[in-house]
């Protein structure tokens, strides 16, 4: 197994994004707010309960893993998806966890996935999105409010290693 680069790494889950566009809307769905917001598997499946729409452009999440909330301001063609997350509730996602981490390692180029010693193609997506943003200048404190984590946390996923067969 070799090490993956960032930009390897944003590459196959962006391949991901694409053929889950083509093949399911609700994948997709899923797929972008991991990809595009760094949520937790947990927080997407449960969308529909835990957001709610303060403005136009502003949203809050809140995540049961540690009773706190944050803010995401999504991108004007997300925001459907988040609307209607709200609007469904409970019945907005009907996939499980499991569900769409089958779909994405079936489709995942990055066979084996791990980070660190830990196997999980779904925190592929926050890892990535915290390389993201410190890439573009987003300090460690600004990016542990962006994800809901700690900076010590913040500064682990930015620094971490992701090995796979590529």
């Amino acid at each position: 197994m070799g090490i993956i680069t960032p930009s390897q790494l944003d590459t196959a889950l962006l391949t991901v994004l694409a053929i889950s566009q083509a093949e399911n809307l609700h994948i997709n769905q899923a797929l972008t707010m991991l990809y595009f917001y760094g949520l937790r598997i947990n927080e997407v499946t449960t969308l529909g309960e835990i957001t709610t729409k303060i403005t136009t452009n502003e949203y809050e999440i809140f995540t049961k893993k540690n009773n706190k909330s944050r803010k995401i301001y999504p991108l004007p063609e997300h925001q459907t998806t988040l609307d209607e997350a709200i609007a469904a509730g409970n019945n907005f996602m009907p996939y499980s966890i499991e569900a769409i981490r089958r779909y994405i390692s079936q489709r995942l180029p990055i066979k084996n996935a791990t980070i660190g010693n830990k196997k999980s193609n779904t925190h592929l997506y926050r890892h990535n999105k915290a390389k993201q943003l410190y890439q573009n200048g987003i300090s460690l404190n600004q990016i542990a409010t962006y994800l809901g984590i700690t900076p010590s946390i913040a500064n682990q996923y930015v620094t971490s290693v992701v090995r796979g067969i590529n």
